[in-house]
C-alpha cells in the first residue's frame, strides 16, 4: 500500500520465523485461496484493515539455503479501517527512499531496490 509517497511496512513479532524483521504485509497463500485473496485476508489479520487489490506489482524469487521463496507483490487500496498492530509487532508508513534503513529478510531486497528506484509505477 502506498500513501503520499510512503509504503506501508510491518514488523514481525519476535517469536516467529525471521522475528523482529520488517516486511511488506502479507503472507502465505492457503489451500484453495488465490494470492489476491491471501493478501486481503492477511492485511485484515495482521493490521485490522480492509483492502482491495488494485494490481499486480512484482514477482520475486529467492533461494535460501533450506528453501525457495516466491514473493508476489500487489498494490492495494485501503477501503476500511486504520492500520493497527493486530498480529504484528509494529507498522510504519515509510518513504520509498528510506526502505534500506529497515532490516528486512533477504528475499525482500529485490523488491526494496525496485521501490527505491522506481516507486510504484
Amino acid at each position: 500500500m502506498e500513501r503520499n509517497g510512503k509504503v506501508l511496512i510491518s514488523k514481525r513479532k519476535p517469536d516467529v520465523n525471521a522475528g523482529d524483521l520488517w516486511e511488506f504485509p502479507g503472507g502465505k497463500v492457503h489451500e484453495g485461496e488465490s494470492p489476491e485473496q491471501a493478501v486481503v485476508r492477511e492485511l485484515r489479520e495482521e493490521l485490522g484493515i480492509g483492502v482491495r487489490v488494485d494490481r499486480f506489482y512484482a514477482r520475486v524469487e529467492h533461494e535460501y539455503p533450506d528453501r525457495r521463496i516466491e514473493l508476489l507483490a500487489y498494490l492495494c487500496v485501503l477501503e476500511e479501517g486504520k492500520p493497527a498492530p493486530v498480529q504484528c509487532a509494529a507498522f510504519d508508513w515509510v518513504p520509498f527512499t528510506d526502505l534500506n534503513r529497515f532490516s528486512f529478510p533477504e528475499a525482500n531486497q529485490t523488491l526494496i531496490r525496485r521501490l527505491m528506484e522506481q516507486g510504484i509505477r
